[in-house]
């Protein structure tokens, strides 16, 4: 027991407290132990070692549940008075134990965040914690209620020692910190989480070395990771709190209620709420009327987390209201500071993922008298926000309103590149006149996007060769841009992966993470982890592109931006088809096709390609030519098809054989081959075409290339099974005529040792089909297995 965890570094002496507590509840004593502390001090880890010291120890655990309405129980127990099975309400926990055997284990309690239980669930565990036996409970809490806890020993979790945050750099790097790492460190005050941030945001940087056995960093400024820490800490507060915070940081480290109150143009009282948020949220300090950020850290990030330009605008505000100097009339002081304010708060919310809100705020303020400048930043938030959430229609609005009273270049130009990439969305040809009339400036922020713009529609017409140049020079002119630059990148991911060049498309994708702007607008949220996940879908690595895909739809959803999320249910319903979870698949595919009758989003035709598949899966050959003529017309000729999914064109072809449609089989070869032609020197379209020739003229070396050369997984796979029907004819025997074209597929294949669900997806019918031609065909041929189907074929 006295063992220290190697996760509570620097917390021994906390450790040993936890640890004696849970040691005498298993000598059937009642204990209970308080853990507080700020947030980031470790309280969380701190409990959860208690929980495994205790299951260890054959301890049954109880704690709360995340949303704190009550407890679960965790393991295996039975609850008899429970409808929900192991959860209940806490103040059924007295209930609980005594529902328990009288041969019961002992118990543990462990309750994380216990003062954001209501008043009464608190004082039942604190009641229970006095008069149970063989029970501890472990609290945490961000400062500690004595008048609830009597009797409690209380742990207090302070900051990293000086020595502690030392043997980190130690562990990590294996060398001691240089001066300059140890200035930077120490602005995390010993706070364990912003420690760790600092040194595991260098390393993922790339900017800590270790030289003569010490860790260098090129420069003081924090890591992103750092910024990233702050701003999920500060995620919960409403747009006035965040408001009211980033105003006064600009006052400084330390500042007066009252210089705050001025600044914001609200009486002191009225500032209350966004106060108490505020200090929940454990960034500040209270002495009266004076407050201090608790770490210079988090004042740094905030700071940062305004554009320099509004910088300037508060720090002439500051001047004004603190330094006291006389305001004209001319300035209109109270739209000036309105307008300022909200662009702050609704670039933070931008920043945090909270599109939602920050449309609402950015509406709401323009719904009144506003700075004529404050007027039209706020109004290309809105627009660049509204494209990011699907509603393309008034992006382009807006962005067509701001450059018709805007005499700013830069601004006409940012206005004109949200409007190109919101028009390519919903009206293509129309985004490609637009964008070809932008003047051709290489720096310009309009001349950039109507590239990337351009680059969109050549290839969406079969131009792949010009829209991978196009795509290339918009990253070579705009790829470091501020606020697009994320966009162009990943755009030419897009590209590149469709074309097989994965490690070229990784390596961009890894230097995107230092092209978002301060507000956090430079792609569509959730996009890059969703690129990735097609790049290993494409290589097959299935399991890790849901991961990385469930990723990218939860920052998509989080903040509320449809945009991407189609592309990222392909994938999930490519993985779900492929793991032969029809349902699952059909579920993504609809779910793709609801999102995106609601919203402009990026094109999917995986999604319509996945669907195809599913129908001849599920309904067989003639149903998906069907649907191919009906629901889906368009598909078996759009050139995007053929670049985003390689093996589509064999497949059609494979397709079109089993209901005997020449027409079909044709297009699908005409397709990929006047994309090969026109698109000279790509390997993967080549590729493509060598294997639909293949298949079409039975040519096991055009089909041994493919099989060879194909980038994409799955077209690889669908090579070499038709590779391996090709390889050898069957020999005949008596019976053999007697079977049809599809029955001898089926049997060769079977005889190859695919499976029913493999065989399916090769002939483009159900499992249960396949089956049935199988029986049909032991009849025809007088044998029972598949050991003498092999031996026959």
């Amino acid at each position: 027991m006295s063992a220290i965890p190697g996760a509570l570094l620097g917390r021994g002496r906390e450790w040993a407290v936890v640890a004696d507590a849970v040691e005498r509840a298993a000598c059937g004593e009642g204990v209970g132990v308080l853990v507080v502390g700020g947030p980031g001090m470790g309280k969380t880890s701190l409990l959860r070692e208690a929980v495994g010291c205790a299951g260890g120890r054959g301890f049954h655990v109880v704690r709360n549940l995340p949303d704190h309405s009550g407890l679960e129980v965790v393991g295996d127990l039975p609850v008899s008075f429970s409808v929900d099975g192991c959860r209940f309400p806490v103040a059924r926990l007295a209930e609980w134990l005594q529902d328990l055997p009288a041969t019961r284990s002992p118990v543990l309690v462990a309750l994380d965040d216990v003062d954001r239980f209501p008043e009464p669930a608190r004082r039942t565990v604190a009641e229970l914690a006095r008069t149970t036996r063989s029970v501890a409970w472990v609290a945490t809490a961000g400062e500690a209620p004595p008048a609830e806890h009597p009797g409690a020993t209380t742990v207090e979790l302070s900051g990293w020692s000086t020595a502690t945050v030392a043997e980190v750099v130690a562990r990590r790097f294996d060398a001691v910190a240089s001066v300059e790492l140890e200035a930077l460190l120490a602005r995390a005050a010993g706070v364990p989480e912003l420690v760790i941030g600092v040194v595991d945001g260098l390393v993922a940087e790339g900017r800590a070395q270790v030289v003569g056995g010490q860790v260098r960093v090129d420069s003081r400024h924090l890591p992103r990771r750092v910024h990233e820490l702050v701003h999920r800490r500060l995620n919960s507060l409403s747009a006035k709190a965040w408001q009211v915070l980033r105003v006064a940081s600009m006052l400084g480290p330390h500042f007066d209620l009252s210089d705050v109150s001025d600044l914001v143009g609200e009486r002191t009282a009225m500032l209350l709420p966004e106060l108490d948020e505020i200090l929940a949220a454990g960034v500040l300090s209270a002495f009266g009327d004076h407050f201090a950020f608790r770490h210079d850290l988090v004042w740094d990030v905030v700071v940062d987390s305004i554009p320099e330009v509004l910088r300037t605008a508060l720090r002439n505000d500051i001047d004004r209201v603190v330094g006291r100097r006389p305001v004209t009339r001319e300035s209109r002081p109270d739209e000036a500071k309105r307008g300022s304010h909200a662009v702050l708060a609704v670039g933070g919310l931008a920043a945090a993922g909270r599109y939602a809100e920050a449309v609402r705020l950015a509406r709401d303020t323009l719904e009144h008298p506003v700075h004529s400048a404050s007027a039209l930043e706020l109004e290309g938030l809105l627009a660049h926000l509204l494209l990011w959430r699907g509603e393309s229609e008034e992006a382009v609005t807006l962005a067509e309103k701001a450059c018709a009273r805007s005499a700013s270049a830069p601004t006409v130009a940012a206005a004109t590149a949200v409007r190109l990439v919101a028009r390519s969305l919903t009206d293509p040809q129309l985004a490609r006149h637009e964008a070809a009339q932008v003047s051709a400036a290489p720096t310009a922020t309009d001349a950039v996007v109507a590239t990337s713009v351009l680059a969109r529609t050549s290839w969406a017409a079969g131009d792949l060769v010009d829209g991978l140049q196009l795509a290339r020079h918009a990253v070579r002119d705009g790829g470091g841009h501020p606020w697009w630059g994320a966009w162009l990148s990943l755009e030419l991911v897009d590209k590149l992966g469709q074309l097989g060049e994965l490690a070229e498309a990784e390596v961009l994708l890894d230097s995107i993470g230092g092209h978002h702007d301060q507000w956090a607008l430079a792609s569509a949220p959730g996009r890059v982890a969703i690129e990735r996940a097609r790049l290993r879908a494409r290589a097959g690595r299935w399991s890790d592109a849901v991961a990385q895909v469930r990723a990218g739809l939860g920052t998509a959803k989080e903040s509320g931006c449809p945009i991407v999320v189609p592309a990222a249910l392909a994938v999930l319903a490519k993985a779900a088809l492929e793991n032969g979870e029809l349902p699952a698949a059909v579920q993504h595919v609809r779910h793709a096709a609801a999102v995106a009758a609601e919203a402009a989003v990026l094109p999917a035709i995986s999604c319509d390609w996945v669907d195809l598949r599913i129908t001849a899966t599920t309904h067989g050959a003639r149903a998906a030519v069907h649907a191919l003529e009906t629901r889906l017309t368009g598909l078996a000729t759009s050139p995007v098809l053929y670049a985003e999914e390689p093996g589509a064109a064999a497949w059609l072809i494979d397709l079109a054989r089993t209901v005997g449609s020449t027409e079909l089989a044709t297009t699908a070869l005409d397709m990929i081959e006047h994309l090969a032609a026109a698109n000279a020197g790509l390997p993967a379209v080549e590729c493509a075409a060598a294997h639909a020739r293949g298949l079409h003229d039975g040519d096991p070396a055009l089909l041994d290339r493919a099989a060879r050369q194909h980038v994409d997984a799955w077209a690889a796979d669908h090579a070499r099974e038709a590779l391996a029907t090709h390889a050898q004819a069957p020999a005949v025997e008596p019976g053999w005529d007697r079977l049809s074209d599809t029955q001898r597929t089926i049997a060769r294949l079977a005889g190859a040792g695919l499976t029913n669900q493999q065989i399916a997806h090769r002939v483009l019918l159900s499992p249960h089909t396949v089956n049935y031609h199988l029986r049909g065909l032991y009849r025809k041929l007088g044998i029972s297995s598949r050991v003498e189907l092999a031996r026959y074929v």
